[in-house]
């Protein structure tokens, strides 16, 4: 579904163009609904899915920094 519509489908509309577009199986389509991931892909779209992943990178890199900061060679005060 991202191939056939990089820009995203919209928000909440991911599932309802599944069952209508593409052949889901008999379960219906909850592997698309239970991958966070694939499904803001999905809706939002590459760009979207892409800002998504650099917020939850520079969080991770906002809240590991103090922990990589040594200062090597210098006696505690």
């Amino acid at each position: 579904m991202i191939r056939d519509h990089p820009f995203g489908v919209g928000w909440n509309r991911a599932v309802d163009i599944y069952q209508k577009s593409y052949s889901p199986p008999e379960d219906g389509a909850a592997a698309i609904i239970t991958n966070d991931y694939l499904m803001l892909g999905t809706e939002l779209g590459l760009p979207g899915l892409l800002c998504f992943v650099a917020y939850v990178g520079l969080c991770y890199r906002k809240a590991i920094a103090p922990l990589c900061q040594f200062n090597f060679g210098q006696h505690p005060i």
